[in-house]
């Protein structure tokens, strides 16, 4: 999926807003997600995190503001302003690949 640019930069209440609809979207498909999270990038992570441990980045989680539907993928994106697998994470696993190969 190709990172597109957020059109506007969240406020922290509509990011705080953003993550708890998340985190209980999470719950509803059976994640665990653990409270007391302080900072926004541990939240992050650990909302990435969950999502591909769970395998659920094609999930659909709800629909957008467009009304369009929207996987975990997309939702985070979104949120976080970044694709949920990064760059890095790509490169770690083909050089991965590449070892076990």
């Amino acid at each position: 999926m190709k990172h597109k640019p957020m059109q506007h930069q969240l406020t922290e209440l509509e990011r705080l807003d953003g993550e708890l609809w998340l985190c209980k979207r999470l719950g509803d498909h059976g994640a665990s997600v653990h409270e007391g999270l302080t900072t926004t990038e541990s939240r992050r992570e650990q909302i990435r995190q969950i999502i591909l441990r769970e395998r659920f980045e094609s999930v659909l989680v709800g629909r957008g503001k467009d009304r369009k539907p929207m996987t975990y993928a997309e939702a985070f994106e979104r949120l976080y302003g970044e694709p949920l697998i990064t760059r890095e994470m790509r490169a770690k696993a083909a050089a991965l690949r590449k070892q076990r190969a």
